[in-house]
């Protein structure tokens, strides 16, 4: 009996999960045309956005802080629908990349190199 439940209650967790992934991609797509748009208009490539969106001094203090918080505010909402697992799968594959980064050559002996005296 506490075997079916648990399946029960599995599949129910699995649904609704489905139906939240749903609306985030629908979302998403909407999100996705909306830029297209908006980069077409005005003939700006996604880079070029961010990149301006990232400069204070394209902005009043006011307007940056308001952008910097609406910025925050969705990130909190996607890690809170990815959920805890996603987000540090998400941490563990960002702090390999930084691992791998090529390490210094050490300073020895260098062969041909000219001397000074």
């Amino acid at each position: 009996m506490a075997k079916e439940n648990a399946k029960k209650g599995d599949l129910e967790d699995f649904e609704s999960l489905q139906k939240k992934l749903k609306v985030i991609f629908g979302l998403r797509e909407k999100v996705a045309i909306a830029l297209d748009k908006i980069y077409t208009k005005g003939s700006l490539t996604a880079k070029e956005v961010t990149e301006y969106l990232d400069n204070p001094s394209n902005f009043s203090a006011y307007q940056f802080d308001n952008i910097q918080k609406r910025r925050t505010d969705i990130q909190a909402f996607i890690w809170e629908a990815l959920g805890e697992k996603t987000k540090k799968q998400i941490e563990r594959k960002k702090l390999k990349k930084k691992a791998k980064k090529r390490s210094r050559k050490s300073l020895g002996h260098r062969r041909k190199w000219l001397e000074m005296d």
